[in-house]
């Protein structure tokens, strides 16, 4: 939404630019009608309509700022009722940006560490199964060795591929809530 300054939408009103039919015209606006029927129960009779105007002027002339600061004139406002208060909000900003890029950098070390441990331990398991199977082998029993290998590799197989289709649909479900946003 944009800015819109109080004194353009007091002249917006006066034009009959804010929802409300300007008083040559007697139909009321649809907007007018449903704060008139919404305001009725509180309000006295002979107040109701220009009761429903003001809140119509004040909704008009709202603003809607989004970002970790406040817009330059705001700062302006708060530096001059508190001298360095702009400055201040401003350092708080830049730190808090700071703290959050060092918890990103973090949280990536972290998943670099916890993938390397995984590979690290999934070359331990393949090490050991290899040697089960050789020792299997080497004992006498050669089919148990080649069911035990295509077992394994049936299960590692399948969590690759298993792990690798739940990543597509979670990436196809993202991208289909991004485009309903």
């Amino acid at each position: 939404m944009t800015e819109t300054p109080p004194e353009s939408a007091a002249a917006d009103a006066a034009e009959g630019k804010d929802g409300f039919v300007s008083d040559a015209d007697s139909s009321p606006a649809p907007l007018e009608q449903e704060i008139v029927e919404q305001l009725e129960p509180y309000v006295e009779p002979s107040k109701v309509e220009p009761a429903a105007r003001a809140v119509v002027k004040a909704v008009t002339a709202a603003s809607f700022h989004r970002g970790p600061l406040p817009p330059p004139s705001d700062l302006a406002l708060y530096d001059r009722a508190l001298p360095g208060a702009a400055e201040r909000i401003v350092a708080m900003a830049e730190k808090n940006q700071d703290h959050r890029h060092a918890q990103e950098a973090k949280m990536v070390a972290r998943r670099l560490t916890f993938q390397e441990r995984g590979q690290s331990y999934a070359l331990i398991a393949l090490l050991a199964i290899i040697a089960a199977v050789v020792a299997i082998a080497y004992f006498g029993h050669a089919k148990e060795a080649v069911a035990f290998v295509v077992a394994i590799t049936v299960s590692v197989v399948a969590a690759f591929l298993g792990r690798s289709l739940l990543q597509k649909r979670a990436a196809k479900a993202g991208d289909d809530a991004s485009d309903e946003a």
